[in-house]
């Protein structure tokens, strides 16, 4: 081969690297721009992002969605369905062999592995990748008022995983309460504790409380009590395909002087008509 043809096809796996190049950065910056449209980020949290965490974000993101799905029943729970949950298909996992009847509590730990989506925990919604978290069923028939279990990851990790009222029979799925611990299936897990308070049920109230509105980030509610509540609060959770109940978070909307007859309206960012559920009015 003389040395013209050598020139030749050096320059042309030179072009079709930097073409390669171009098409990936191009690919990259489209795959960065939806995270940030998705998940209405700055340009300093875009920043902080991984490409592997927004590659991650890109193809196994969950987010609350404005299409309509059915609210998690009695045992409603498919595992396999739940949006941006990859688990370890397996018997025992970090030595933990499933399902795990967690002690002194009600709570049974169906699945664990990772989640991959909007971090809800602390009402952040900040987009998060791999989290270690777990599929938790309330397997009494009273109401999980709160719950909280404890686990060690590796023997120096503390994983802490918060459960608020969850109906009877129903799942949610769970995730690790700081967002920081990732899931890795090499890892060993132990319990640690527990905690848990129950209800016999969650009221509604509609002998004092109708609810008028509910849309994307509006509850309306009216006192039908026939008298002036001083306070009032809405208690509602998010949900997703697959039957389940997603993150151990409930929300609250206060209501200040809600006086007889009168209807009212409050802002809350975080809920959607069509993926939140709500489970309980406190008024008084």
């Amino acid at each position: 081969m003389n040395k013209k043809k050598i020139g030749i096809i050096a320059v042309v796996c030179i072009a079709a690297i930097g073409i390669g190049f171009y098409i990936n950065k191009s690919k990259k910056e489209e795959a960065r721009n939806k995270v940030k449209e998705d998940y209405n980020l700055s340009e300093e949290e875009m920043n902080k992002l991984t490409d592997e965490e927004v590659d991650k974000l890109t193809n196994n993101k969950t987010k609350v969605e404005s299409k309509e799905v059915k609210k998690p029943t009695k045992d409603s729970a498919e595992v396999d369905k739940i949006a941006g949950f990859n688990y370890e298909d397996e018997k025992k996992v970090g030595g933990l062999k499933l399902p795990y009847k967690v002690e002194k509590t009600d709570l049974v730990i169906e699945n664990i592995g990772q989640y991959t989506g909007q971090f809800i925990e602390d009402g952040s919604d900040k987009p998060v990748a791999n989290v270690l978290s777990l599929l938790v069923k309330n397997n009494s028939d009273k109401v999980v008022q709160y719950g909280e279990i404890n686990i060690k990851v590796n023997g120096n990790k503390n994983a802490v995983f918060k459960v608020t009222n969850l109906p009877p029979k129903t799942s949610t799925l769970v995730m690790e309460s700081t967002g920081k611990i990732e899931f890795n299936k090499d890892d060993k897990y132990k319990y640690v504790d527990s905690i848990q308070a129950k209800l016999n049920n969650m009221s509604l109230m509609k002998d004092k409380v109708q609810i008028t509105k509910q849309e994307d980030g509006v509850i309306g509610i009216k006192n039908v009590s026939g008298k002036d509540l001083g306070t009032v609060y809405v208690y509602y959770k998010y949900f997703q395909e697959g039957g389940a109940y997603l993150g151990g978070i409930t929300y609250r909307v206060k209501f200040e002087n809600v006086k007889a007859g009168a209807s009212v309206e409050e802002k809350t960012s975080h809920f959607s008509k069509n993926s939140s559920e709500i489970l309980m009015v406190d008024a008084f």
